[in-house]
């Protein structure tokens, strides 16, 4: 401690540091490209395949494009189920 620094006071509580915010991949540029939202919307298995080779290198749009991707799975997959049912039922007719 210099010298001419004056001392710290005993009756006033110590200062803590600021808490530090954690970046997440929402927070830093993970934006996807037009081809990127082509790839989920159109064929989303090999979507989710680059997303998770983008996870392993560690881009933020990895996290994004997968979790994007296995919605739109979900999505296609209900979508079918409800065109095959509607496809089996018996009409009164």
């Amino acid at each position: 401690m210099p010298d001419d620094a004056p001392a710290p006071n005993p009756y006033e509580p110590p200062k803590e540091p600021p808490v530090q915010k954690w970046e997440t991949s929402w927070n830093q540029s993970a934006e996807l490209s037009g081809s990127d939202w082509a790839l989920i919307v159109v064929c989303s298995c090999p979507a989710a395949i680059v997303g998770l080779t983008r996870i392993i290198r560690g881009d933020p749009r990895g996290g994004k494009m997968l979790g994007f991707a296995l919605l739109s799975m979900f999505v296609w997959g209900i979508l079918r189920g409800c065109i095959t049912a509607m496809q089996q039922t018996q009409h009164m007719y």
